[in-house]
């Protein structure tokens, strides 16, 4: 239930950085924008990082179902099998609140940076 609900996530802000744009954009185009544009591709921009966000949730409790898979196989015999899955999944929580720290934190500081137009230093994890 929780994956639809951020998979769901991920589609509406996909759907209104669709409509609404982001701050992804050259800086002569930036700087011609009227004021109600500006605050348009802010929205769009903060709607990237809710993506973003989606995005990686979705991807790790995909993983998170896997591992509950897994240890329901491996439940009643296979104490070897059971450690490991146990492990993988600290390994994949730990993962998961480094990635998403260090997306907050760390990749465009201070986090305004992520929705400023025109873009001085930060890009999506998404953009090419």
């Amino acid at each position: 239930m929780f994956v639809q609900v951020f998979y769901t996530g991920f589609v509406v802000a996909v759907n209104e950085v669709a409509k609404n744009g982001s701050n992804y954009m050259d800086p002569e185009v930036a700087a011609a924008l009227s004021p109600d544009e500006v605050a348009t591709a802010v929205y769009g921009s903060k709607m990237v990082l809710a993506m973003e966000l989606c995005t990686l949730t979705t991807v790790w409790l995909v993983k998170a179902c896997l591992l509950f898979l897994y240890y329901r196989l491996t439940k009643e015999a296979y104490e070897k099998q059971k450690l490991a899955v146990k492990l993988i999944a600290v390994f994949c929580g730990v993962g998961y609140i480094l990635v998403v720290t260090l997306l907050l934190t760390h990749w465009c500081h201070p986090i305004e940076e992520y929705w400023s137009v025109p873009v001085t230093q930060c890009k999506p994890l998404c953009s090419s």
